[in-house]
């Protein structure tokens, strides 16, 4: 029985997005964290968890409870990888072994499994590090969970590092959705450290994105223009309200 009934925020012209199933069971969950878990798996895999009923439409679990569903069953995969790849679990297919850390991230960061996410951001770091070192993907889910924590002097250095690296990738760019999540956690995390150089540099990473959405319809990535502006107002809104009652 295929999956054929999708909702998602935008057309799939890009490879970070993915249909997700239109059905009560997912339509609390954040779109994010149910792309990744179905990106985690594949079309076989997917259609024997609905004959299954693994995803029932009547079903009454809270949002904690489908994700904790989500994420054993992520975990379930996780252990058929390592018990068939051997002691270096993520080399025997690492793009695999990613799409599955990429999920469990997503289900930890929803717990609020800051633990768990630590050891998920480190097993990543390493496997990064041997296979696509130029990748800073890890580092951003790290730099995002350092400022969570209120580290932000730490996440700051990551940040900037993530965002030039983000702005000059031919898949991203200066306005892509990820360069600008990642202008919003710089500018965050420079306001609140409280330092007067690193306000300052908040404020003109607020005013680029800023200039940086309102442009966004001229571009390739137009389609996310009114998704962006409000996550960018939103984030005004936020920002505003903890530098009036600090």
């Amino acid at each position: 029985m295929a999956i054929t009934s999708t909702t998602n925020p935008t057309p799939p012209n890009f490879p970070w997005e993915f249909p997700v199933p239109n059905t009560p069971f997912w339509a609390d969950l954040p779109y994010p964290l149910s792309r990744n878990f179905f990106q985690a798996f594949t079309a076989e895999e997917l259609a024997d968890f609905e004959e299954a009923g693994q995803f029932p439409p009547d079903e009454k679990l809270t949002a904690n409870e489908k994700v904790e569903l989500l994420e054993t069953l992520l975990q379930l995969k996780l252990g058929r990888f390592n018990k068939s790849s051997g002691t270096d679990v993520e080399k025997a297919d690492y793009e695999s072994w990613k799409k599955l850390i990429l999920a469990l991230l997503s289900t930890a960061n929803f717990l609020h499994n800051d633990s768990q996410e630590e050891e998920l951001i480190n097993s990543w770091l390493t496997a990064n590090s041997k296979y696509t070192p130029e990748n800073k993907s890890p580092h951003k889910v790290r730099a995002d969970l350092l400022a969570r924590q209120g580290k932000y002097l730490l996440s700051i250095p990551l940040y900037r590092e993530v965002l030039v690296w983000m702005q000059g990738h031919p898949m991203l760019g200066v306005d892509a959705p990820q360069t600008l999540g990642c202008m919003r956690g710089l500018a965050g995390a420079l306001t609140r450290c409280e330092l007067g150089v690193e306000v300052e540099e908040g404020e003109r990473v607020m005013g680029e994105m800023e200039g940086l959405v309102g442009r966004m319809g001229e571009g390739r990535f137009g389609e996310y223009r009114e998704m962006e502006g409000e996550l960018f107002e939103k984030f005004v809104r936020e920002r505003k309200v903890w530098k009036e009652g600090r």
